[in-house]
């Protein structure tokens, strides 16, 4: 399971993650480091993923335009499977499975986040094992599809409704934590709620540190855990606003400084600024 670092990406990977395992099977996530790596596949995680043991590649809310390294993951023995929900025209991946709605005209609605298409991945799945998707596999869509500032409309719609109720009577173990950390008031959560408490929270593991952080909340079953991991993400928190108000207070000093107030367009720069 391979998933972007942002919090489309990570609760998309969650769910996937949370599907394979409840119907028996294993999995070894990676989420990509912002700073070091970047966004999308890389040769070096790949090798590590094939010398761990995976036979089956699947993407989440990346890799439609990673044909070089879908070619290297299967000269190396995997399968691989595409969920995204970028839009490209080139370097898409040729001989293997692509679900992204962006593409083509198989697909009806064209606002699915990446959550949203790793839960389309976990119905089928589900399908096949002749089960109903679990409910709480909602309350994951939902985040990705807020965080990701999906169109509420269609089917996505459809999601943050049923996955804002199933969140507001959580029984993830990962959620209750930060919920509990953050003192936010679950009970009567609204998709803005969700994107001025919840998601800054788990945003900031990736942006500042290590975005399994929030990979591990979301899927660990253990209360200690979890109650680190919160405690952990609440500190990067604070950490992300600060330097975004210090990169904010310089930005604007700048323009003001230089008298660019008047120009119709502007970019600003600092080497001190964080990367995430």
């Amino acid at each position: 399971m391979y998933g972007d670092f942002d919090v489309d990406g990570i609760s998309g990977t969650a769910l996937l993650c949370r599907t394979i395992e409840e119907l028996g099977g294993k999995t070894l996530p990676y989420i990509p480091n912002r700073m070091v790596e970047g966004h999308g596949l890389n040769e070096t995680a790949i090798r590590q993923l094939a010398s761990a043991g995976a036979e089956l590649l699947v993407t989440v809310d990346c890799g439609t335009t990673s044909s070089t390294e879908v070619a290297l993951a299967r000269s190396l023995g995997l399968e691989v499977i595409v969920t995204d929900h970028h839009v490209a025209s080139e370097n898409v991946p040729l001989g293997i499975p692509i679900l992204n709605p962006g593409i083509g005209d198989g697909y009806p609605y064209k606002g699915l986040t990446g959550a949203g298409v790793a839960l389309k991945l976990a119905q089928a799945a589900y399908s096949l094992a002749g089960s109903d998707v679990p409910v709480t596999l909602l309350e994951l869509a939902a985040l990705g599809t807020v965080a990701d500032v999906g169109p509420l409309t269609g089917e996505n719609r459809f999601i943050v409704s049923s996955g804002l109720k199933q969140l507001r009577e959580t029984e993830n173990i990962g959620i209750k934590a930060l919920v509990k950390r953050g003192d936010f008031a679950l009970s009567q959560f609204s998709a803005r709620d969700l994107s001025f408490s919840i998601i800054p929270w788990l945003n900031a593991a990736g942006r500042m540190d290590d975005p399994n952080i929030s990979l591990n909340l979301l899927t660990t079953d253990d209360v200690k855990e979890a109650d680190d991991l919160a405690q952990l993400l609440e500190g990067l928190n604070g950490e992300r606003r600060r330097a975004t108000e210090k990169g904010l207070r310089e930005a604007e000093n700048q323009v003001s400084s230089r008298n660019l107030t008047a120009m119709p367009g502007m970019v600003v720069y600092s080497a001190d600024w964080h990367p995430g």
